[in-house]
Parts: C-alpha cells; sequence; structure tokens
C-alpha cells in the first residue's frame, strides 16, 4: 500500500477513534474552518475587474500587484490601504556564451568570451529600465540574487 493512501486513511481512523463515529469527526473538522458564515471568493477576469470591485466596495481585499497607474489612485483613496508586494522574480538578459553556434560552428562565439559578457552588462542601462520600464517599482542588481535575499549578496556590488 503506497503512503499516499496509507496517511489519509490512518489519519480519518484517528479521528473516528478520537470522536466515536464519522459524523462527530466531521463536526470536528469542520469547527476549525473559517471563522466567517459569508466569506465569498470571487474570481475576476483580469486587474482592472479586480480593482473596480475593491474601489466600489464589492470585494475587500485583493491579491494582486498593481500597475502604476492603480498604484497612483489607491494612494490618494482613504479607503485602500496598500501592502508591498515582494517578487523573487527577476528580470534578465540571457546570453547563449557557448564557444559556437550552430550557424557558424567553425567561430569561436563573441559572447563566449567572458569580459564580452562584462562588457554588455556594463553597458547595459539598467537605472534606465528601473525608472523607465518598470517605473520605479524595482531594485537593481547585478548578479543573479534577487534583492529579498540581499543578505546573500556579494556586497562588493552596493
Amino acid at each position: 500500500m503506497s503512503r499516499s493512501i496509507v496517511f489519509p486513511s490512518l489519519a480519518i481512523i484517528l479521528l473516528i477513534a478520537a470522536f466515536g463515529n464519522i459524523s462527530n469527526a466531521a463536526e470536528a473538522i469542520l469547527d476549525k474552518g473559517s471563522r466567517t458564515e459569508d466569506l465569498i471568493i470571487r474570481f475576476y477576469g483580469n486587474l482592472e475587474a479586480a480593482y473596480a470591485a475593491l474601489k466600489a466596495g464589492d470585494t475587500d481585499i485583493v491579491g494582486y500587484g498593481i500597475t502604476s497607474d492603480l498604484y497612483a489612485d489607491a494612494v490618494e483613496d482613504p479607503n485602500i490601504i496598500l501592502a508591498p508586494v515582494s517578487s523573487q522574480g527577476m528580470y534578465q538578459l540571457d546570453i547563449n556564451n557557448n564557444w559556437t553556434m550552430p550557424a557558424f560552428p567553425d567561430t569561436r562565439s563573441p559572447t563566449s568570451y567572458q569580459s564580452f559578457r562584462q562588457a554588455i552588462a556594463l553597458l547595459t542601462p539598467k537605472t534606465y529600465f528601473i525608472e523607465t520600464c518598470c517605473e520605479g517599482f524595482a531594485y537593481r542588481i547585478d548578479q543573479p540574487i534577487s534583492y529579498q535575499h540581499r543578505g546573500w549578496r556579494n556586497q562588493s556590488y552596493w
């Protein structure tokens, strides 16, 4: 018998043993659930629809990251409380650093040279991308460790 079957079965048997029968066990489980009788979870087709429902008072919490336009609107609304969204994702430029490439099998690829890749990194306008493309909602990183894990980063980049 596999573990995936044994553990749930064992849990059910223990609950029945502890509470006497199935209905008592079910009541004990249900009693530990949500503490509201009118919890409604709604799904919206897009961020704008969810934000419009929040503004209209049709929903209490929206768990999306919002655009800079919606952020500017939400900051001005005293009925909306914003919380920071900290993502561990990052945008990066991936460069093939193989010695050769299929189109030119006898020629060494320029990106196979570490100094060439470093030059590309140096010439990339990272501050421009943060300010213009991400509208200030990003942090600069110069190594593949996201901002949230800055304690693990090489401090010589700071």
